[in-house]
């Protein structure tokens, strides 16, 4: 049924979309339907009832007047016959095994392009956790993450131009007329059906990366090493990034194929339009779809890897309050603020964001200078700067993904600033 429908589409494929055209349309499906149906319940086959269905129906010039369209047809048989006479094109086993090395490396360019724009972020987040855990500094560091995502970023770009200056080699060749010697029509049938099956398994591997992609994230928070939380935290435009590409490969390359067959029916309708139906020849392309079952599996299989992120990283965290009574992973870090005049500057303003920890804030004569204690992981410990007049102290990111329940498994800290009552009136505090 599904050859009939495509044969019928390629029949009107030149015809004005007018209510009088989609109307005759209708009505010709309908009757070949019914005579499809007609001819399997007789018990012929249906590769035979396709065949017989297109012969009878298969010359819309015969059926144009009983249709009521035999205008439009008389309109469209001039240029047609011009378009059939200088559009036709006889590809052999050397055109056909060129058209296929296309469209693999165009469908390589593009998913390439976009996995690249992808990683572009992941690069910039990379570099941001080995400037937090002190492995770089800022300025190499960010320099380095910019570069990264440009780079990437542009190399996508010139993927993407590549692929473009490839298609224009051939055009939307679904608008022409090709006719596939044997041979060629074999070799592109041969690596059709090999790409498709491996296009359903790259299909099935591009889902279940795509639900798999935040499990890592999830444990993101058990890392006291910062650069490893946040290469866990962002890798889940990485793992993307692949699932991306295995998704846009096999359905780009699927593209080219229904482009080329398109083109090949569009040759046998116009010069030879009862020969499919009489040789019976199978066409160059054939529609395949993932089977439902293996949608189905991959689904649960998803959602058991999404359970089991889920309850390992609770585990380990119930593991690690029944050792707390023996085992202690804090610090205490106590900083004394210098330089709070620095450059004839006073200290004017103090800028608090700690919401990941408990904050305390006091006014006392105990201290000269603002000072800062800290009770927590070392790897948690806040970020302090004081310039111009502004002491500003920052915690340090916990990810993306600190909002999810088990995102951020970490012991309680504490930060405590002390400020000398003589600078309580003239400073200004921010929380």
């Amino acid at each position: 049924m599904e050859a009939i429908r495509e044969y019928l589409n390629n029949m009107f494929l030149n015809l004005p979309e007018t209510p009088q055209v989609l109307r005759a349309k209708a009505e010709l499906m309908e009757m070949m339907e019914d005579k499809y149906e007609e001819l399997t319940a007789e018990g012929m086959s249906e590769k035979e009832a396709v065949g017989t269905v297109i012969s009878e129906f298969g010359n819309l010039d015969e059926l144009a007047e009983e249709l009521g369209i035999g205008d439009f047809m008389k309109k469209e048989e001039e240029p047609q016959e011009k378009k059939s006479r200088h559009a036709d094109r006889r590809w052999g086993l050397e055109e056909a095994k060129k058209y296929v090395a296309f469209a693999k490396t165009h469908a390589m360019y593009v998913a390439l392009g976009v996995m690249l724009c992808i990683w572009g972020p992941f690069v910039e987040s990379v570099m941001d956790g080995a400037i937090d855990q002190g492995y770089i500094g800022a300025l190499i560091g960010n320099l380095l993450g910019n570069m990264g995502m440009f780079l990437l970023v542009g190399a996508a770009v010139v993927l993407f131009i590549l692929a473009s200056t490839k298609t224009k080699e051939y055009g939307k060749i679904s608008r022409y007329t090709i006719a596939l010697e044997e041979e060629a029509a074999a070799y592109v049938r041969e690596n059709q059906e090999k790409d498709e099956r491996r296009r359903v398994l790259t299909t099935c591997i591009g889902v279940f990366l795509c639900i798999f992609s935040v499990v890592p994230s999830m444990g993101a928070g058990l890392c006291r090493n910062l650069f490893a939380k946040s290469i866990l935290d962002s890798s889940v435009l990485f793992i993307v990034g692949i699932a991306v590409y295995l998704l846009v490969s096999g359905n780009s390359l699927k593209n080219r194929y229904q482009e080329l067959a398109k083109a090949a029916a569009n040759y046998e309708r116009e010069q030879m339009p009862n020969a499919h139906a009489a040789s019976g020849t199978q066409p160059i392309y054939q529609k395949k779809k993932v089977p439902a079952f293996a949608i189905v599996l991959i689904v649960i299989f998803g959602m058991l890897v999404l359970s089991l992120g889920a309850i390992i990283p609770f585990a380990i965290y119930r593991g690690n309050l029944t050792t707390s009574t023996t085992s202690t992973v804090t610090t205490e870090i106590t900083e004394e603020v210098q330089g709070v005049e620095n450059a004839g500057i006073p200290l004017q303003t103090i800028y608090v964001d700690a919401d990941a920890m408990a904050l305390n804030i006091e006014a006392t004569d105990e201290v000269s200078q603002p000072s800062i204690q800290y009770q927590g992981e070392e790897s948690r410990k806040p970020n302090i700067e004081n310039k111009d007049g502004a002491l500003s102290i920052k915690s340090r990111s916990q990810g993306f993904f600190m909002h999810f329940p088990f995102g951020n498994l970490t012991e309680k800290c504490a930060l405590t600033l002390k400020i000398p009552t003589s600078m309580v009136q003239n400073t200004k505090v921010n929380i």
